[in-house]
């Protein structure tokens, strides 16, 4: 009964990588089993369940809707591994027998066999994993749109380090319940992103970037942001983006926010438009309110802020001495400012 195997190495990071495995068999294979060698840990496996063995292999077998599997039928999990910045390897497979498991990671959520992942696909968060945002990111590839549903969905932190597009409707809300972890963390991976037509709230910050550039941020609304009086640099920030070259920021809300609404530094041009910023550093107690502000340019170029709103803010726009050097290149036009 011999299955086909291939892994492919989808990402690769500093620190780990994520591997995609295509599985078959021409017979067809009823409670089937995989074991394999591999010497880095598996944070993570999607579409099947993982034990590691007493003699320090993997064994996996189908989850669910993926454990039988019928004539020449493929399916394809998905893994997370843990490289500590070694090569990454694929998967050495032995034969097909289990020896003495002993659990080291728990089931995952069942990923619908109908998503094979390869780019240019639309991943409904709520219908292919039950609403589990994270492990809907983590399956993504480039390319992927990622859709939210009329919904709310708990984080204490989600990372993206891919160009997709996350696509919210009326209602979705991504909430950080109280995280002091920025909301949405953004790497160099997700150069190209967009995030669109969501409510981010109760976190650190809202969104954080560094090295993601061609960003577009459009139709969102971040709020309550830095209210849990954890104090280190660079936080309590509803967006915070360094290294965002070609960013594209429009039609979107920031308010209650305990720092900054929004900060941009070491960027290269970027295009903000239609941004509604207000009551920002409401407290006012906390070790970074020097530079507190509706909005901070720091070593920026070619920037253009238009069309926009600030009201009950402590400082409008703020740039660290010299003043006029880092707002040189700054384009301003059609503001509106309420002061009282």
């Amino acid at each position: 009964m011999a299955f086909n195997t291939t892994s492919t190495i989808a990402e690769d990071w500093n620190g780990g990588y994520k591997l995609e495995l295509a599985i078959s068999n021409d017979l067809g294979a009823a409670d089937w089993a995989l074991n394999f060698n591999l010497p880095y840990t598996i944070s993570a496996a999607y579409g099947v369940n993982l034990t590691q063995n007493s003699d320090g292999s993997y064994t996996i077998k189908g989850q669910d809707g993926w454990a039988n599997l019928t004539p020449g039928q493929t399916i394809t999990p998905i893994f997370i591994i843990e490289d500590q910045g070694q090569s990454a390897q694929l998967l050495n497979f032995l034969d097909q027998q289990q020896s003495n498991p002993i659990p080291t990671v728990d089931n995952f959520e069942n990923v619908d066999n109908s998503y094979i992942p390869s780019g240019n696909n639309t991943i409904d968060v709520d219908r292919d994993f039950g609403g589990d945002l994270a492990t809907a990111i983590a399956y993504a590839n480039s390319g992927d749109l990622v859709q939210l549903g009329n919904n709310r969905y708990y984080t204490s932190g989600i990372t993206i380090d891919k160009n997709i597009i996350l696509d919210g409707q009326e209602n979705s809300v991504i909430d950080g319940n109280g995280t002091y972890n920025s909301i949405i963390t953004l790497y160099s991976g997700a150069s190209g992103a967009t995030i669109q037509d969501v409510e981010i709230t109760n976190g650190n910050n809202g969104i954080y970037g560094y090295k993601a550039s061609n960003l577009t941020l459009q139709n969102l609304e971040i709020h309550n942001i830095g209210k849990n009086g954890f104090i280190t640099d660079g936080n309590q920030t509803g967006i915070a983006l360094d290294h965002a070259d070609g960013l594209k920021l429009s039609n979107s809300s920031v308010y209650d926010v305990v720092r900054k609404g929004i900060g941009v530094g070491d960027t290269n041009g970027a295009q903000i438009t239609n941004v509604n910023v207000q009551s920002v550093n409401l407290a006012a107690n906390h070790a970074q309110s020097h530079d507190a502000a509706g909005i901070k340019f720091f070593n920026t170029n070619n920037v253009i802020l238009k069309d926009s709103y600030f009201e009950k803010l402590t400082l409008i726009i703020f740039g660290m001495t010299p003043l006029i050097r880092l707002l040189s290149t700054i384009t301003m036009w059609s503001m509106w400012v309420r002061t009282s």
